[in-house]
């Protein structure tokens, strides 16, 4: 899976900013661009969902002083389509899907012969 980093004209100039008053942070701070933009999940990054005011926007780590807050885009592309039974399979058969959607219930599955 890759990963795009969208910078925005605002997030730009605060960059050169940042980066102006702290240069002996200019390596760090790359580095964590390049991991983002690698696996946006590595632990490393600590990122995590911000709360209040800032609720729709998640925050990683540069170090233990400063932080990158970003805004999370899902774009998905569609490989292709085709007709899978899920009835002739158990949850344990379908642990892929599980990883994909951690938070699905399988008791709640409503399964039915539809073509969607």
């Amino acid at each position: 899976m890759s990963y795009t980093l969208i910078f925005t004209e605002q997030y730009n100039r605060r960059a050169l900013r940042f980066i102006k008053r702290h240069p002996d942070l200019k390596k760090s701070y790359l580095k964590t661009l390049q991991l983002l933009e690698i696996n946006p999940f590595h632990p490393s990054l600590r990122l995590h969902a911000l709360q209040g005011k800032l609720q729709p926007l998640y925050s990683i780590s540069i170090n233990l002083s400063y932080r990158i807050t970003l805004e999370l885009l899902i774009s998905l592309q569609i490989a292709g389509v085709g007709q899978v039974d899920l009835s002739q399979k158990q949850p344990e058969d379908l642990g892929w899907f599980s990883r994909q959607y951690p938070g699905f219930c399988w008791q709640s599955l409503q399964l039915d012969n539809r073509m969607l």
